[in-house]
């Protein structure tokens, strides 16, 4: 399965995994299954093992379109950390962060390493 979530041993804390080829439409899917959870406070996208296309300019704006049109999905004051391995992640994450400021009650922020999105994730 491309997309997994799972729960934290940390307190409010869910572990979303993307691997291999992700499409727009798979992802949106699995945030719907997510949102059905019940969605912590605080979350860890993990995108190391992404393969394949990645989201294109279009599906960006859809994503924070979709995030427009669900603004209850997060706690308020949740936080985002998104992990990724390659520098144009790097920047398409980045992207969506400055895009869905002001348009979502939760910070996004992108990340080269796990301990350093943990680090930021866990703070006070």
């Amino acid at each position: 399965m491309p997309v997994t979530i799972q729960p934290s041993d940390i307190e409010e804390l869910t572990r979303i995994t993307l691997a291999g080829a992700v499409t727009f439409p798979e992802f949106i899917k699995a945030l719907n299954a997510y949102g059905a959870m019940g969605p912590t406070r605080l979350e860890l996208y993990d995108a190391r093992g992404l393969s394949g296309e990645r989201f294109s300019a279009e599906d960006i704006d859809l994503l924070i379109e979709y995030f427009r049109h669900h603004p209850g999905r997060r706690p308020a004051q949740g936080k985002t950390a998104i992990v990724i391995s390659q520098t144009v992640d790097l920047g398409l994450s980045r992207m969506v962060s400055i895009l869905s400021e002001g348009v979502v009650n939760f910070e996004i922020e992108a990340f080269e390493s796990i301990p350093e999105a943990m680090d930021w994730l866990i703070e006070t």
